[in-house]
């Protein structure tokens, strides 16, 4: 545990909670606003699957994502791994990867699918014939970091040292630009049990192990 330990708050990485957050109008409205306060770049670990009645939602969220190309990198979860292969065959993606250019990043936490504590994190796998980056590392590559190959290819241990992230509300934005300005800004929830991964120090949101990773891969 960390207590007795300083901590640090991080000046790099904002987390913007849409917990509370379904409708995809709203989403898209979301990272318009997000994207006018001019980030480096935003990581959004959500996946949309599939098209839903609402047109105009979809409509509203394909502008969006459209709008922020570029800047913006979505989860992707890769799945039908094999062992002898060392490769994955399939993967869930948001509906419109297939219809314009999406940055995507795997969102697969190393835990040998035992529900053991979350410790490494993995930098790249295999999809098919591609090696595809994960969600923390496409959001720091996008952000100016450079990678070796030797480095991509190697598991890291996850630093889960004692720095606190902000986290603010979806409808806190234009409060709070100073936060959004210039950072890396995570979209997901931090909520919701489903994706709570145990760690070393406990159950912790899956969109805060990125965060920590993604420190660990900028130190």
């Amino acid at each position: 545990e960390n207590s007795g330990t300083a901590i640090d708050t991080c000046d790099v990485i904002t987390i913007v909670d849409m917990t509370e957050l379904h409708d995809r109008g709203d989403i898209a409205e979301l990272i318009n606003e997000i994207g006018m306060c001019n980030p480096i770049c935003v990581g959004v670990d959500l996946i949309f699957e599939g098209e839903k009645d609402d047109k105009l939602g979809n409509e509203l969220l394909e502008d969006a994502v459209q709008g922020l190309s570029g800047k913006s990198v979505y989860t992707t979860k890769l799945t039908n791994y094999s062992t002898k292969k060392n490769k994955f065959s399939d993967k869930v993606s948001s509906y419109f990867t297939n219809r314009f250019q999406v940055d995507e990043g795997f969102a697969n936490i190393t835990d040998n699918m035992e529900k053991s504590r979350i410790r490494e994190a993995s930098l790249s796998l295999r999809y098919r014939d591609t090696l595809i980056y994960s969600f923390p590392v496409r959001i720091s590559m996008m952000a100016g970091y450079e990678y070796s190959s030797e480095s991509l290819s190697k598991n890291i241990l996850i630093n889960y040292r004692n720095v606190a992230i902000p986290v603010i509300k979806y409808d806190e934005i234009i409060e709070n630009t100073d936060l959004i300005d210039n950072h890396i800004v995570l979209i997901g929830t931090t909520h919701e049990e489903q994706d709570m991964h145990l760690t070393p120090l406990g159950k912790m949101p899956g969109i805060k192990i990125q965060a920590y990773t993604l420190l660990t891969s900028l130190d």
